[in-house]
């Protein structure tokens, strides 16, 4: 068979063939200066395509399959963390409510205090003066009439 044959046979250009012939990977005879490749050498090479073939597709579904496996678990996880990110800010405003509602109870405490204040000052203001004075200040005594 010569090398185009060959070459249409293998579904390959005429280039790769001679090339495989010096590598070795095809047998050949030269007979009148022509490449003449033997029938029984280009079915070796196909069934070892085949074999390398099929040897790949295997390979490539395990690795798929395997691929597809550690996806599915990938995608549990993300599951997994996206209930917990809406857990955690359901808490978190939980929390922010809490504090809202402590900063309006401080302010309300410290409204009051204020006031309790002021009005311990009135009346500090009022009772001025040394203590024994109010108790000895003359009594003014009713106009007799």
């Amino acid at each position: 068979m010569t090398i185009q044959e060959a070459a249409r046979r293998l579904g390959k250009s005429e280039a790769t063939i001679r090339r495989w012939i010096k590598q070795n990977k095809l047998e050949a005879s030269i007979i009148d200066g022509k490449y003449d490749i033997r029938e029984s050498s280009l079915s070796t090479y196909t069934k070892e395509r085949e074999y390398v073939d099929n040897a790949y597709t295997d390979t490539a579904q395990i690795e798929l399959e395997y691929l597809r496996k550690q996806n599915e678990d990938l995608l549990i996880q993300i599951s997994d963390q996206q209930a917990r990110i809406e857990k955690l800010e359901t808490q978190v405003e939980e929390e922010r409510k809490r504090g809202a509602e402590a900063d309006q109870r401080h302010d309300t405490v410290v409204l009051q205090l204020t006031r309790q204040l002021e009005q311990s000052q009135r009346l500090l203001e009022y009772h001025r003066g040394p203590w024994y004075r109010r108790w000895f200040r003359k009594r003014q005594r009713p106009e007799e009439g």
